[in-house]
């Protein structure tokens, strides 16, 4: 036990330094890179902002499967704050009914009402822990889980901390732990809400029929009023950074509704406040059994299955299939695919269908590598920081986007201002500061802002030979944060937060694990070496007993113990007040030479 004890300790204290020197070199690399794609990702979701909502790309997450795990307490909760701020454009949430609290909640089980309780204690932050999962004594709210999603995305400065609306889609359920035979009538979701930052289906109706601007995006279908001139559409949304302007950009749609007593629940009560799960697709048309492992054709994802065009694109064959019988027409409009627990989403799979367009929604697990595989846009290790790299370059050998230098000179990418997908290469050789003014007529300076309209640049580059590199219209403003535009300022606070921290423990964590069975094993290899040491000089002193010589006298008051060791003799005497009897021990033992 002594010599393994010893051998565990020095091989812990190995494990713990070489812990620290690949985790200093791994923290490195692995923080350079999760930067790297935490930016662009952020890149891709703000300039989405100047296309309708609708046709926004970017991944969605299921928050109770994918993220809390069983833990609905505030702090929990937190961490949906980093992926909404930097990430992630759709929230899907379980929300469940108390019937006793008379309230929707995000704890799925109904806790028991303390006595003299009448109403929630929505400052009480006790966690509680209930049939296997862990809330707040006092249950979260929909309503506060609104106030937080508020109060991520703004400071209380009120200045921007994110540039996307937020869609929020509500799944609705019972709260487990009730008595079956209560009487179950449901309150409106949206009973008491700050409606003021909601996007609502009166606006969405107002926008379409008296809102469409003089200049439309292609991306819906616009009619003109002969009479009036005015334009409507019968299915366009407005753009994001419209929303934004307007402070509206939170928007609640249903997803699948499984109460108990469902003919009790009125949805025409929340009809002003939360879109339609057919309107906003709540509960998504695909999800990942229905397709292959890969999607070559983006108009026909899986067997069955017809996309359909929402505006210029219903003339794109490349992505709107004519429906045969028996196909299945799914829309473009807020095109997510949800995966399942029998078949999750794996990397090379997102990077299949982002490809052409679909959104994943993330609904059993979220990852660093599932992030990764969402980026469209920028080459791997991009965009790069410093050394004036501020301006950005579309690569034919690769499809992909590259930072340069902005003194540098380039040709320009230049996209038709009627169909996203058509471009032309302007051919000037120019700085970029220059650029903005030398496309022709009909086209502008511009970056892609969807894998489509990507795909689109990368078809055009590859009938030229004599070109590798464009300009695209992006540059850095600050630190992390690009913008369509020579100088544009940042519309947000940058928040760069690495998500392999969010997504995943750190190493830091493990070495934390490390250190602590460190000085757990050391502690308990010091009991054991000191309990051997004990036991070793319990053996050497039962050993020199059972050399002793014992000799019995009569007794006296009196007795002298003669010890001889060796050549030395020593006398002592003792008082035996009570003995009958008293011992005279004589030692023999064997002098130390």
């Amino acid at each position: 036990m002594y010599h393994f004890c010893r051998l565990a300790l020095w091989t812990l204290l190995f494990l713990v330094l070489a812990t620290c020197t690949v985790g200093q070199l791994e923290d490195i690399d692995s923080t350079a890179n999760t930067q790297q794609i935490g930016v662009a990702i952020r890149t891709q979701r703000d300039l989405a902002q100047h296309l309708p909502i609708n046709r926004v790309p970017g991944p969605g997450i299921s928050l109770d499967s994918a993220l809390l795990n069983g833990n609905y307490s505030s702090v929990a909760l937190r961490l949906a704050e980093f992926l909404v701020v930097n990430y992630v454009s759709r929230l899907v949430l379980d929300i469940y009914w108390d019937n006793a609290r008379r309230m929707w909640q995000l704890c799925p089980v109904a806790l028991p009402l303390a006595s003299g309780e009448d109403a929630p204690d929505t400052e009480q932050e006790t966690e509680i822990v209930a049939d296997g999962v862990v809330c707040s004594k006092t249950p979260i709210t929909v309503r506060d889980f609104v106030d937080a999603v508020k109060a991520w995305m703004s400071t209380e400065e009120d200045s921007q901390k994110t540039f996307t609306p937020v869609t929020i889609i509500l799944n609705l359920r019972d709260a487990g732990g009730q008595p079956p035979d209560d009487p179950i009538v449901y309150e409106p979701v949206s009973q008491d809400w700050p409606s003021s930052i909601f996007f609502t289906p009166d606006m969405l109706a107002t926008f379409r029929s008296v809102g469409v601007p003089a200049l439309p995006s292609p991306y819906y279908i616009v009619d003109r009023d002969d009479a009036t001139g005015a334009l409507t559409t019968p299915n366009g949304w407005p753009k994001g950074q419209s929303l934004i302007s307007a402070r509206t950009h939170l928007l609640a749609g249903f997803g699948s509704v499984n109460l108990k007593n469902a003919s009790g629940f009125d949805r025409d009560r929340d009809t002003h406040y939360i879109f339609d799960e057919t309107e906003i697709n709540g509960v998504p048309d695909i999800d990942v059994t229905m397709l292959p492992d890969r999607v070559s054709v983006c108009a026909r994802p899986g067997p069955g299955i017809a996309m359909a065009g929402t505006g210029i694109d219903r003339s794109q064959t490349k992505y709107t299939a004519v429906p045969t019988g028996g196909d299945r027409v799914v829309s473009w409009s807020w095109p997510f695919i949800v995966d399942s627990a029998v078949e999750p989403q794996n990397p090379a799979f997102v990077s299949e269908i982002v490809r052409c367009g679909f959104q994943p929604l993330f609904a059993t697990d979220i990852s660093v590598e599932l992030m990764t595989a969402t980026v469209w846009s920028w080459d791997t290790g991009q965009p790069q920081s410093g050394r004036n790299l501020d301006c950005a370059v579309f690569r034919r050998s690769s499809g992909r986007w590259y930072t340069d230098r902005c003194s540098n000179k380039h040709l320009i990418a230049c996209q038709s201002e009627t169909n996203p997908f058509e471009w032309q290469i302007a051919d000037a050789w120019i700085e970029f500061r220059y650029a903005s003014n030398l496309c022709p007529e009909g086209f502008t300076f511009g970056v892609p802002r969807t894998p489509q309209e990507n795909a689109g640049l990368l078809s055009t580059m590859r009938k030229r030979n004599d070109v590798e590199e464009v300009w695209i219209n992006l540059n850095q403003v600050s630190f992390s944060c690009w913008v369509i535009g020579w100088q544009t300022p940042c519309p947000y606070q940058v928040t760069d937060i690495n998500y392999r921290a969010i997504l995943g423990a750190t190493l830091k964590q493990g070495l934390v694990i490390v250190v602590i069975f460190a000085v757990f094993g050391f502690f308990k290899c010091r009991r054991q070496l000191r309990v051997s040491r004990q036991n070793r000089r319990k053996a050497e002193v039962r050993r020199k007993i059972r050399q002793r010589d014992y000799v019995t006298a009569k007794s006296f008051n009196s007795f002298a113990v003669e010890v001889t060791l060796g050549n030395r003799h020593d006398r002592r005497d003792y008082s035996a007040a009570s003995s009958s009897t008293a011992t005279k021990q004589t030692y023999h033992l064997a002098a130390s030479k």
